[in-house]
């Protein structure tokens, strides 16, 4: 059975390269190929391309932010054009119903902690597990670690 991993902001900016936000980079490439190994399927969630996106644009090199700002643009091209394969972007937009419900919920993950992007993929996570195959969210992050089926 192949799994499913949803990346977190914090592994995307590892594999990536991101600097200031890669200091786990060897462990994430090395279950990263050992994932590959295993046939599994990378998930991105929208959440995780806006923060990505946010963070590759506060680098402090004008000459850097180019360089990553282009292999961000070339690694997401990459996946809408099915150029790679096992990836795949999941989550636009909410719709209002899907909102709402994260409205309901967002007091009390504010509460302990999580963010309203983590909200989001949280909620990816929960409805990619309806399927049946193994459904992980990978992240460095402590509040996103042990959300698994």
């Amino acid at each position: 059975m192949r799994k499913i991993l949803i990346l977190d902001t914090s592994v995307f900016m590892n594999i990536l390269d991101i600097p200031r936000f890669n200091q786990h980079r060897n462990e994430v490439m090395a279950e990263f190929q050992a994932e590959t190994k295993l046939l599994s399927s990378f998930y991105i969630p929208y959440g995780t391309i806006l923060e990505t996106g946010n963070h590759i644009a506060q680098i402090k090199k004008p000459h850097s932010i180019l360089m990553f700002a282009e292999k961000f643009k070339k690694t997401l091209m990459g996946i809408l054009n099915g150029e790679a394969e096992s990836w795949a972007i999941i989550g636009d937009s909410p719709d209002r119903k899907k909102i709402i419900q994260l409205l309901e919920d967002f007091p009390f993950k504010a509460q302990a902690g999580i963010g309203w992007v983590d909200a989001t993929i949280i909620k990816e996570f929960e409805e990619q597990r309806l399927g049946s195959q193994s459904v992980k969210i990978w992240s460095i992050d402590k509040h996103l670690k042990g959300y698994e089926s």
